[in-house]
């Protein structure tokens, strides 16, 4: 998929805040898309369908090299849904339950990086387990996919014009704007989120969860 440069947002920021260097505001566009991905849920990645190996409880994400996965939003495994469990109601259901193997039912993380699936699968199973995740940029990340830039490009410029008008001291420091700035940046996120929830509601097989 196509991605477009951070600093394609240089035109709705640089010229609202004078005197701002283009490293600052490269850094601030960065940090209000992580923001709004991660609370939005917008950016959402379907996973390539992944093998399950008999005895194998973990399953890396694999997203975009620019992104991490933020939060894990549906889970099939064997086209069946499965439904999350934080590792502490796991520990109720299943006092061993990182032992336990049969027919996966549940996921749960332990980190950001991996799906653990519960219980283990004691079969092989070819594009056995699929997953619907919501990503975020990397802290090192320099584009974004360029639908979520042309569809969200105003609420993250508002997010990085938020944080460096809030910046004491300096030539474009401006608290009063930076609060009208963040409270759009804030609705944006807000309804994005709805809308996402909401789509999930009508689907007929849905998981959220998030342990991290």
């Amino acid at each position: 998929m196509a991605n477009t440069a951070f600093t394609a947002l240089f035109d709705d920021v640089l010229p609202h805040v004078p005197g701002c260097s283009q490293p600052i505001a490269s850094d601030a566009i960065r940090k209000a898309a992580i923001e709004f991905c991660e609370r939005s849920w917008a950016w959402i990645f379907n996973s390539p369908d992944i093998d399950v190996v008999n005895g194998q409880m973990a399953y890396p994400f694999t997203p975009p090299g620019n992104a991490v996965v933020s939060k894990v939003l549906q889970v099939w495994y064997d086209d069946e849904p499965l439904t999350p469990k934080t590792p502490d109601e796991l520990n109720t259901l299943y006092p061993n339950w990182r032992t336990v193997t049969g027919t996966p039912i549940h996921y749960t993380q332990d980190d950001s990086r991996n799906l653990l699936l519960v219980p283990t699968p004691d079969a092989d199973l070819t594009d056995g387990l699929k997953m619907r995740v919501a990503l975020k940029p990397t802290i090192a990340a320099a584009d974004i996919e360029t639908v979520i830039y042309e569809e969200y490009r105003e609420a993250i410029a508002c997010g990085a014009l938020a944080q460096l008008m809030m910046s004491p001291k300096k030539p474009y420091s401006d608290p009063g704007l930076a609060v009208v700035k963040l409270e759009y940046f804030e609705s944006k996120i807000g309804s994005t989120r709805f809308k996402v929830q909401k789509g999930f509601a009508r689907a007929p097989q849905r998981n959220v969860a998030h342990f991290f």
